[in-house]
């Protein structure tokens, strides 16, 4: 028991770091498009975000693993994948001219991962 809880304890610590990293990822872009600078600067960060996403969403669905409900697992990952096919969709029009990176785009991703966050701590709770 005291094995499983030191782990349950690293996987969060670990989600936290992660989500903080990507918080800081969504800042640095901010401020790349709010003091102008070039376009492909942005992507590069975006492209970095994007992967740093992808790592997140690995670790919760990992955790998700041993779970018997095997449908809320795969519900999981399909609202992930979707989140992130939404961010690519939107960093591929950025890319090609046809929208911008706003401050509100930002934070919308922002938000929507700390709620894919709490989402994933209520689960976790709710297990012990």
């Amino acid at each position: 028991m005291i094995m499983h809880e030191r782990s349950h304890t690293d996987h969060i610590t670990i989600i936290n770091e992660t989500l903080y990293m990507i918080q800081k990822e969504l800042k640095e872009i901010e401020m790349a498009v709010f003091v102008n600078k070039p376009r492909p600067e942005h992507l590069s960060l975006a492209d970095k975000l994007c992967f740093s996403i992808k790592n997140f969403f690995r670790l919760i669905e990992s955790y998700n693993q041993p779970s018997n409900d095997n449908n809320g697992a795969q519900a999981t990952k399909r609202s992930h994948q979707a989140f992130i096919d939404e961010i690519k969709q939107y960093l591929e029009l950025y890319r090609q001219g046809r929208n911008h990176l706003s401050t509100q785009k930002l934070s919308s991703w922002e938000q929507q991962l700390v709620v894919f966050y709490q989402t994933h701590l209520e689960l976790l709770r709710s297990r012990r």
